[in-house]
């Protein structure tokens, strides 16, 4: 059985019903613009860096910004730097490739991210703190006479689901993730 809106993903979602892979009740939201996965313990921001969750709508606004790799690592220290001087959590971090493919539902096709937990409603590329082992992709530099060595940083297809690998003068989205909890 086909399930579209029912679970609650994006209308251009299709999620199949019963099969491996599919994440039903694993999240628990925390009111507060975050989720806990109760499967690996770690707390999820809802929405993507750069939106505001408001509770009122419970929905994330602003504009999504895409960043370089080392670009979004800054803008979370400095997150971080903010959260800390106003006594909040200051943890928080880009997850490594596995931590960012377990919310992948694997039941869906079209955006493969649990639209009731995560608020997202575009499907991305989103960056992973884990370099790739090959670790350099050669490309033609500006004025085509020569290559330049680049680093490469595995990455979320959130459309596909899939693991690929992207160069950090790419621009890709981010999402925060913090923990695991304790029990």
């Amino acid at each position: 059985m086909l399930l579209a809106t029912q679970l609650g993903y994006a209308a251009d979602s299709t999620c199949h019903e019963n099969t491996p892979g599919q994440m039903t009740d694993r999240f628990t939201d925390l009111g507060d613009g975050t989720a806990l996965d109760t499967q690996t313990k770690l707390i999820w921001q809802r929405c993507n860096f750069g939106q505001v969750w408001h509770a009122d709508s419970d929905s994330c606004q602003s504009f999504t910004t895409k960043q370089t790799w080392r670009d979004s690592l800054t803008a979370i220290k400095n997150y971080n730097d903010t959260a800390f001087a106003a006594n909040l959590p200051d943890d928080w971090r880009m997850p490594n490739i596995k931590e960012l493919s377990s919310i992948i539902d694997l039941s869906c096709v079209g955006l493969t991210l649990n639209t009731e937990i995560f608020l997202v409603d575009e499907k991305s590329v989103y960056w992973t703190s884990t370099p790739n082992a090959a670790g350099i992709s050669f490309k033609l530099n500006s004025d085509s006479t020569g290559y330049i060595d680049e680093n490469l940083i595995w990455t979320i297809d959130t459309e596909k689901g899939t693991e690929q690998v992207e160069a950090l003068s790419s621009t890709r989205m981010t999402i925060m993730v913090r923990g695991p909890e304790e029990p």
